[in-house]
């Protein structure tokens, strides 16, 4: 028995344009139909959804550049509204819980 060697097929991240293996660890979209072909998502981008815990740093790294970039944006925008004892509450939540509000939000058509 003769080791082979296994081509591992290359797409571009659709949201930082560099160049990734299409693979389940690699393409957070493998296999989902979600781009165009020869299109995907890096794991920077996309998220590493391997990443455990509740942190702010491991939160981050699960949603990836582009979540991150989608609820900080709406984080800010509840910041400019809230007021008072509002305000207070939305500032002593972790980041994770930040982030469950606004997916909260946008699920009941409150924030897009």
């Amino acid at each position: 028995m003769t080791a082979q060697s296994v081509e591992v097929a290359w797409v571009r991240c659709s949201c930082c344009g560099n160049d990734i293996p299409d693979t389940p660890e690699d393409n957070t979209e493998h296999g989902t139909g979600a781009n165009d072909v020869g299109f995907g998502m890096c794991v920077e981008c996309g998220g590493d959804k391997r990443e455990t815990g509740t942190t702010e740093a491991a939160v981050r790294k699960r949603l990836g550049w582009a979540g991150e970039v989608f609820y900080d944006a709406r984080i800010k925008i509840l910041e400019e509204k809230l007021t008072g004892a509002s305000l207070e509450k939305l500032h002593a939540m972790s980041y994770a819980q930040k982030v469950a509000i606004v997916a909260r939000l946008i699920e009941r058509g409150v924030m897009t």
